[in-house]
């Protein structure tokens, strides 16, 4: 008895997500959307970024300080 009463609520609770996820699909897919939208927006600026960090190119006298340390 007890497994029966088991698989009628877990298949009770299969039934509820299904039911929210299509209620919360058409809210979800215009967010994944703009997700990948922004994934290939900061590829292209990462791309940019190592472009022109490339073109400075060399070793800094500096070393990793900042070139405004030290101006408070």
């Amino acid at each position: 008895m007890g497994f029966a009463v088991e698989f009628i609520l877990e298949h009770l609770r299969e039934i509820a997500r299904a039911f929210f996820m299509r209620r919360v699909r058409p809210a979800v897919e215009p967010i994944d959307a703009r997700i990948e939208l922004l994934k290939k927006e900061v590829a292209d600026l990462e791309g940019r970024r190592e472009r022109l960090l490339s073109g400075v190119g060399g070793p800094s006298r500096f070393g990793d300080q900042s070139l405004i340390s030290g101006l408070h």
